[in-house]
């Protein structure tokens, strides 16, 4: 069992990804105070929307066992809905060999309420290289739980949940799969 402790003490999400270093890192979505649904003992309902966070939760290990270093990171400085405070939901991340970086790709809300998928580069995953939101994927809807893999040299997909929702015809809530054609962002 992991209980972490910056933040909320809550996290969803989980990702562990091997660091050129041979050292891991697991992120982590910070999932607020307000974002535990329901509390099991007085069967409350948390609105998370009432204060998303704007920042992932990190941790290092050698062995997968003893984690350390704990912290909140955090990649972005957005709006969200209404003007409110952008939300990182499901970090992911992978080595950009050609900026000799991670780039962690995470999604958020743009001011309509509609999920897209950001990245944000860092070298250490103590600071990340800038707040400016970089948005890497938007096809009109919202997405969730997007995951990039490197195919070839300069082949990238993306896969995502499209989470656009309808109870009433049950369509959506499946996996997409999407190519990136492009490169995106400055070398770190």
């Amino acid at each position: 069992i992991y209980m972490p402790t910056p933040g909320s003490g809550h996290i969803r999400d989980p990702f562990i990804f091997r660091m050129n270093d041979g050292k891991f890192v697991l992120l982590a979505t910070d999932f607020t105070e307000a974002g535990q649904l329901t509390d099991m003992g007085s069967h409350y309902k948390y609105n998370y929307w009432e204060h998303p966070s704007r920042y992932i939760y990190v941790a290092f290990s050698k062995d997968l066992i003893n984690w350390y270093g704990e912290h909140l990171l955090k990649v972005t400085d957005g709006k969200g809905k209404n003007g409110g405070t952008r939300h990182a939901w499901s970090p992911r991340v992978v080595y950009n060999k050609m900026d000799r970086c991670y780039d962690i790709y995470w999604v958020g809300d743009d001011e309509n309420g509609i999920n897209r998928t950001y990245v944000t580069q860092t070298t250490d995953f103590m600071t990340v290289k800038s707040l400016k939101d970089r948005v890497i994927f938007s096809p009109g809807y919202s997405v969730a739980d997007s995951f990039v893999i490197k195919a070839a040299e300069d082949k990238y997909y993306m896969m995502f949940i499209d989470d656009k929702n309808d109870l009433e015809t049950g369509a959506g809530l499946d996996l997409q799969v999407a190519e990136l054609n492009s490169r995106w962002g400055d070398a770190c």
